[in-house]
């Protein structure tokens, strides 16, 4: 089972993330834009399988998550960004039973490294050598689960605008990014539920005076939306798309 611990620094981990894509939405959307429900739905129910996560790892960007020894300043048991000293040390104790506790800990080291990686690129989203951190980390991060498809298109789409000047070579690697995606599976009815509430809060901000849109107050909503749809129901990780039986992983 995950610890309370765990859960708490995923979360956190999710909403920054989350955060992220937020602030690229809210600012890149023209007026008139596609929100609505059946626009986000379908694109909603598309989680990663064996096959899937195979082609993603195999991957050229989908390297190995770096170690903390590669980290500069970072220690083996120094914990990772974001993440308190107790925290770190609960969770380590939670895994330190677990046949699969070392490699648990080091998927945790890794996605939350790429998690603050989004944070810091989403505070200096003109950084190439943030946003080529970031790009390189989702195909991982995918394979892992830890970032909806969904997810994974709009956060793509934001780093070329940085990584590639030229508008043809941009649409070529989104294009190319799409053909890594997963295929489709069966829908969550917890996922479906989540993209028509958050569809309707969205489209509701944006309908709202201009004077008015406060995208901190659409935050805070979205981010209670994402609780109320997943963290009451086991869900630990930062994808919504995360089946129930994978969220104790």
């Amino acid at each position: 089972m995950t610890s309370s611990a765990q859960r708490t620094i995923l979360v956190t981990a999710a909403f920054a993330v989350g955060a992220g894509l937020l602030w690229w939405v809210t600012s890149a959307l023209p007026p008139g834009a596609d929100t609505s429900r059946a626009a986000l739905a379908q694109t909603a129910s598309r989680v990663p399988d064996d096959q899937s996560n195979q082609k993603l790892r195999a991957e050229p960007g989908s390297a190995a998550p770096r170690s903390a020894a590669t980290v500069p300043g970072a220690t083996a048991d120094a914990p990772p960004p974001g993440v308190t000293p107790a925290q770190w040390a609960a969770v380590v104790a939670e895994h330190a039973t677990q046949p699969d506790g070392p490699a648990e800990l080091a998927r945790l080291r890794a996605y939350l490294g790429w998690s603050d990686a989004v944070a810091r690129w989403r505070a200096a989203p003109g950084d190439p050598a943030l946003a080529q951190t970031v790009y390189d980390g989702l195909p991982a991060r995918l394979a892992q689960r830890e970032v909806s498809v969904p997810e994974a298109r709009v956060l793509a789409a934001a780093l070329l605008q940085t990584l590639e000047a030229d508008a043809q070579r941009q649409q070529q690697a989104l294009q190319a990014f799409e053909r890594m995606l997963p295929g489709p599976s069966a829908a969550d009815p917890r996922q479906q539920a989540y993209l028509r509430a958050q569809a309707a809060e969205v489209a509701a901000w944006r309908a709202a005076p201009a004077a008015s849109r406060d995208p901190a107050v659409l935050q805070a909503r979205l981010d209670q939306l994402r609780v109320q749809h997943f963290a009451h129901h086991g869900a630990t990780s930062a994808s919504p798309d995360t089946p129930p039986e994978e969220a104790s992983r």
